[in-house]
């Protein structure tokens, strides 16, 4: 086996900082290691799935062992202590770059495997507000890395990208820096004009990266769902708590929802989330002409919020 080390800064607090000095422990295709078989109807896997129903990754989890798999790249292999991952390169392809294999892991593995060692991660992007964080969730391809952008050309810091990590108390919703790079798929970034930011290696490009603060209160959510009726205006409603909380860990990363206390754990955190923050729905179509009202409506929105008790 062949070993990369992803080092990481020492300050990340909770779990992640020593998640994300795990050793990846890249298998040649001579070990004897045995993988899943990634099929939906397996009620030990879970598909992720983009906008459009398609897959991009499976997760499996046994109690004892948990696996990602990104087809194309490969699969990652993670236990309990979380001193190690075993990458599994894809069999009958191309061997990926050391670089992607290092990007996978950040992106979508390590919030999967922060999971399972009791951290709650939510799929979002977020903006630093005043003195808070704002985050807008949903599925892959919905726009939440556009809106990001969109709001920090307003002059809003970017929080996250893609990975949003919380805790939750009686008294407060925290969120906790996570190392990102904002990515801006080419629909947007031509858009925002910024062909010469394009990466050549992903259908992706990279809008900027922040330095990350100390943990910081979680404002509000807006729950991103792209319409596909041509007259669909931006329509924003605040969720019930209750709705709120379906609505939210719909967007969780997570295994599933039948890990005993590691479900319980995970329930009783989105519930202080959902009874402690606002939660909205916003809805439009499928068009970047309306992201200058989405922008309105969220600046409008977490002002309104701001004057609440």
């Amino acid at each position: 086996m062949r070993f990369v080390r992803v080092e990481q800064p020492s300050f990340l607090p909770s779990s992640i900082g020593q998640m994300k000095s795990l050793k990846l422990t890249v298998a040649s295709a001579d070990d004897p290691i045995e993988l899943p078989v990634w099929d939906d109807g397996n009620p030990a896997v879970r598909a992720q799935r983009n906008l459009d129903g398609s897959i991009w990754a499976y997760s499996y989890s046994d109690g004892t062992e948990r696996w990602m798999h990104v087809p194309g790249i490969a699969s990652f292999r993670f236990g309990s202590r979380g001193e190690e991952a075993v990458v599994v390169p894809e069999p009958g392809t191309t061997p990926v770059s050391r670089a992607t294999i290092e990007d996978t892991y950040q992106r979508a593995v390590l919030p999967m495997a922060l999971h399972a060692h009791g951290d709650e991660v939510i799929h979002a992007s977020a903006v630093v507000m005043g003195d808070r964080v704002v985050a807008f969730s949903g599925r892959s391809q919905t726009g939440k890395s556009t809106v990001a952008y969109g709001l920090h050309r307003r002059g809003y810091r970017v929080w996250a990208d893609d990975t949003l990590v919380f805790d939750a108390s009686a008294e407060s919703v925290q969120v906790i820096p996570y190392p990102h790079r904002l990515r801006i798929r080419a629909e947007a970034a031509e858009y925002f004009d910024l062909r010469e930011l394009r990466r050549h290696d992903t259908s992706s490009w990279t809008a900027l990266e922040q330095a990350q603060d100390e943990p910081a209160p979680l404002a509000c959510i807006f729950l991103l769902e792209r319409e596909a009726r041509s007259s669909m205006q931006v329509e924003t409603i605040q969720l019930t708590p209750a709705q709120a909380l379906a609505g939210v860990i719909e967007h969780a990363y997570m295994f599933r929802l039948d890990e005993g206390e590691r479900t319980r754990k995970m329930i009783r955190k989105y519930f202080l989330l959902a009874t402690q923050v606002p939660v909205f729905r916003m809805r439009f179509r499928a068009a970047l002409d309306q992201l200058p009202e989405m922008l309105d409506q969220a600046e409008s929105i977490v002002r309104e919020v701001a004057t609440e008790p």
